[in-house]
């Protein structure tokens, strides 16, 4: 069957449908299709003649004239009634004739007819001009005297070889179908398609009668005859050969793709014409497998490539992602409505269902380098993997999955999206105790890396992005000696991070920083706030529970002011929350008041 797309001419157009609507095009598609079919038939009379030997007595005679000659003495053709113009070394001549045109040998079947002298002299001449032709036929002004010589005499004429062969050098009585002779479909098919025409051809020349084209027969055995006239799902591949010798290869892929045992070969003949741009594909690669375009010439066919792709991926690519992607790489030049280009799409779309990222797209390295994954394969004119791995990005991103968004926007080396991400989930999780959830320690040990790695490779990052995200982490650090009961270290980070007031000249100051404040780090003040007057009052209660006795007048003095420093800290904290451009939550500003009081 490759023979079909190998000796086509290079389709140059942008158009895979104006090219196979090119008489070029389907000229050679027509000549391809009749060489498959006298090749095999060649091979078979080779068969039948070794396996009968004895009767075909070929003896040392090379070449196709002896080879049918001897086959015909198996078959005993000569006994047949009705044979005209007589016997050639005992064979009849219209017969050796046709079973040489039917192996594909034109000068065998010329040389069987001079040897029948002048009987078929003329028939001769019209082989000659055949053989010397660029196109193997008949000018079209031969060709309509040979059909005109065909319906005074030949057509009425016993012999149903002499008939046949008329019909096959100048596309006579197309109607006939010579089943005295053709006795399978394969017979059928090459006398119809050595008649064939390239649609146009009646147009064209003095050889205005020719009306069998390829359109025409095309649209007998797909649309009158069908699949139940040739038992199709009893003999697919048979039903497959028919439609795609006739050309008509979207409708032959789709059948074919019907059936689960054939489905794997249905697919990599559509690839293989694809590569050959001579699959035609629908407008959109939403449509069904296969459909019908008004602007088309019936009955031309669409086929859904990516539908058929993404069909029979779909029960491995889970499993097996490498061959699945490979099935996808014929999907590059295809897009989504949105114009997204189709393998990365796809590829996009298996990426976030397996969360098979480092398999996919690689890692980053210790010094900051992406290894390379499975994609990297695919890297070429056609395919960014760059821009592949920022669209899986946004698609982990879309559907939720931020931490793994991050993880890809750094393979991508989008470092903008890393700590826009980043800031989001820092800014939900930062008061949280981390030592309690596994996943917290991973994002903050992971935002840490980058945060090293951004330090020390001196990548730059829009500073508003970046200072909030340095400041999450510092808050994140803060909440973590808080958590784990770290309180003076606390109260130093706290102090050094300069958010909240501490004594009662910060307190303007504070609030004015706090209306430049990200949202994300706006929002968890009240949590800082709260986590801070607990330090606070930790504290104070540590202290005041040293009995005043046990105390030298120094270190009384001492802690009464440490304790009047305390207070203030904490009234501070409240004069901040009333001031700030914030609501706070009512729980939390109940328990700061309640929690001061504690301290009066």
């Amino acid at each position: 069957m490759i023979e079909v797309m190998s000796e086509v001419p290079l389709v140059t157009s942008s158009s895979p449908v104006l090219a196979r609507s090119s008489i070029p095009v389907q000229n050679s598609l027509v000549r391809s299709a009749r060489k498959i079919l006298e090749n095999r038939y060649l091979e078979y009379l080779k068969k039948e003649v070794y396996r009968n030997l004895s009767s075909a007595r070929l003896g040392g005679s090379i070449g196709t004239f002896h080879l049918v000659k001897s086959f015909l003495g198996t078959r005993q053709v000569s006994r047949q009634p009705g044979l005209e113009d007589g016997l050639v070394d005992g064979q009849p001549v219209w017969a050796i004739v046709y079973y040489c045109l039917r192996c594909g040998d034109l000068e065998a079947a010329l040389d069987a007819a001079k040897r029948a002298g002048p009987s078929l002299s003329e028939f001769s001449r019209n082989l000659e001009e055949v053989l010397a032709s660029n196109d193997c036929r008949l000018t079209p002004n031969n060709e309509a005297q040979v059909k005109l010589n065909y319906r005074r005499t030949v057509r009425n004429a016993t012999d149903p070889y002499r008939r046949a062969c008329y019909c096959i050098i100048a596309s006579c009585d197309p109607s006939e179908d010579h089943s005295e002779i053709a006795s399978t479909t394969e017979d059928y098919l090459w006398i119809k398609i050595c008649q064939l025409r390239a649609d146009g051809e009646e147009e064209m020349g003095a050889s205005r009668e020719i009306r069998f084209t390829l359109s025409y027969f095309q649209s007998l055995i797909l649309e009158e005859y069908g699949e139940r006239h040739f038992d199709a799902y009893k003999e697919p591949l048979r039903y497959f050969e028919v439609l795609f010798l006739t050309s008509q290869f979207e409708a032959a892929v789709e059948f074919l793709s019907r059936i689960d045992k054939w489905r794997t070969l249905a697919i990599h003949v559509a690839l293989a014409l694809r590569e050959t741009k001579l699959l035609l594909l629908p407008e959109s690669v939403q449509s069904p497998l296969i459909s019908k375009v008004p602007t088309d010439k019936p009955p031309m066919r669409r086929l859904n490539l990516a539908r058929l792709v993404m069909l029979y991926t779909k029960k491995f690519e889970n499993t097996n992602i490498k061959e699945a992607l490979n099935y996808y790489f014929f999907l590059r030049d295809l897009e989504t409505p949105d114009g997204t280009n189709l393998f990365t799409v796809c590829i996009s779309e298996l990426a976030v269902e397996t969360r098979q990222y480092e398999q996919l797209l690689g890692k980053i390295e210790a010094d900051g380098c992406r290894s390379p994954g499975i994609i990297d394969r695919y890297q070429g004119v056609d395919i960014s993997v760059q821009e592949v791995i920022q669209h899986i990005a946004e698609i982990a991103e879309t559907s939720g999955q931020f931490e793994d968004a991050v993880a890809i926007y750094d393979l991508a080396k989008k470092d903008d999206k890393v700590i826009e991400i980043l800031i989001r989930l820092l800014a939900s999780n930062v008061s949280r105790p981390a030592t309690t959830d596994a996943k917290i320690v991973g994002l903050q040990r992971h935002a840490h890396n980058i945060a090293e790695r951004l330090r020390s490779a001196r990548r730059p990052v829009p500073s508003h992005l970046s200072s909030t995200f340095y400041l999450l982490l510092d808050l994140a650090t803060f909440f973590g000696l808080y958590h784990s009961g770290r309180v003076n270290e606390a109260l130093d980070t706290i102090a050094q991070l300069r958010l909240i007031p501490l004594n009662q000249e910060e307190v303007d100051s504070r609030v004015s920083m706090f209306k430049n404040l990200a949202e994300e780090i706006r929002r968890n003040i009240p949590d800082v706030v709260l986590a801070t007057m607990n330090l606070l009052l930790n504290k104070y209660k540590q202290q005041r529970s040293v009995p005043s006795p046990s105390l030298r007048k120094t270190e009384e003095i001492t802690r009464d002011k440490f304790l009047s420093t305390t207070r203030a800290q904490a009234r501070c904290l409240i004069t901040f929350t009333g001031m700030i451009p914030y609501r706070m939550p009512s729980d939390i500003t109940s328990r700061l008041v309640q929690m001061e009081l504690q301290m009066n």
